[in-house]
């Protein structure tokens, strides 16, 4: 098993980091982390421009973010993200989405980016806010997890109002 492998694992079977994220399974597994780094390495293969990066520290992984559906030329993408339990509330999440940001404004020629959060977690949304993500509308029954209906917030930042200074 990879050190990446067993990062995943160890910070990802963690039932709060599932309850504030859609796609992340719990419990998380050997294969479910083949998965996630298997799709990061086949979404530069496929587009020839990295989207999602790893977030370290002294050289472990200890989260996640990126670009969750960019393609070549698409002006509007969803960000998403995470991060091991023991690094909230440092700052470093947002610095992380500020400079993802600064990354799709400046290389990818973005116009738009969007951040679907869930109603309940109010951390995530400070982070979008601190970077300068507006707040546009909620949405009752947005996801479905667990066979559960929630309501997300939807964030979103324009190109126009990163260079403006938000």
């Amino acid at each position: 098993m990879t050190r990446d492998e067993q990062s995943l694992i160890k910070y990802l079977n963690n039932k709060e980091i599932y309850k504030n994220t859609l796609r992340i399974p719990y419990p998380y597994s050997k294969e479910d982390a083949e998965w996630w780094i298997n799709g990061c390495k086949g979404s530069y293969n496929r587009l020839g421009v990295i989207t999602r990066f790893a977030i370290r520290k002294n050289d472990e992984l200890i989260g996640g973010v990126g670009f969750d559906d960019y393609l070549r030329g698409k002006e509007e993408v969803e960000c998403g993200y995470w991060l091991a339990q023991p690094f909230w509330n440092k700052g470093i999440m947002t610095k992380v989405v500020y400079t993802l940001c600064l990354f799709g404004f400046n290389e990818l020629n973005i116009q738009k980016i969007t951040a679907n959060v869930f109603s309940y977690n109010k951390a995530s949304m400070k982070v979008l806010q601190k970077v300068g993500f507006k707040f546009q509308k909620s949405a009752k029954n947005h996801c479905k997890k667990n066979g559960e209906y929630i309501d997300t917030e939807l964030y979103t930042l324009t190109k126009d109002q990163w260079k403006s200074g938000f």
